[in-house]
C-alpha cells in the first residue's frame, strides 16, 4: 500500500464544526472525501510532532483529532526532530498565529 503523511491541519479540519467562512468550509469538505478515501487506499502516518501540535486547544476538540488518528501509524523520528517540532510550535507558530 502506498503511504501518505498525514500533517496536523489534516485531522483538523476533519473533526472541525462546519466553518461559515466559505473557503473554509470548502476545505473541510474536501478534507472529509480525502479522509473516507485515503484510510481504505494508503497507509497514513503523523509524527509525535502532529501529536505534539493536535494537543493544543480546546480539550474536548483536542481529543477529537486524538480519536480520529487512532488508526494512523507512528512515524518514527530522531530527538532533534521533536526539538525543532518543540521550537516551532512554541515560538514560532503563535508569532504566525499573532501576525
Amino acid at each position: 500500500m502506498r503511504k501518505i503523511y498525514i500533517e496536523s491541519t489534516i485531522p483538523s479540519y476533519y473533526t472541525a464544526k462546519p466553518s461559515k467562512i466559505p473557503k473554509t468550509h470548502e476545505r473541510q469538505i474536501l478534507t472529509k472525501k480525502f479522509w473516507s478515501y485515503a484510510v481504505d487506499f494508503f497507509d497514513l502516518y503523523i509524527s509525535t510532532m502532529v501529536l505534539m501540535e493536535i494537543k493544543r486547544g480546546d480539550p474536548e476538540v483536542a481529543e477529537a483529532r486524538r480519536l480520529a488518528i487512532l488508526p494512523f501509524k507512528l512515524i518514527q523520528v530522531s530527538e532533534n526532530d521533536n526539538e525543532l517540532a518543540e521550537v516551532y510550535i512554541n515560538f514560532f507558530l503563535p508569532k504566525i498565529i499573532i501576525n
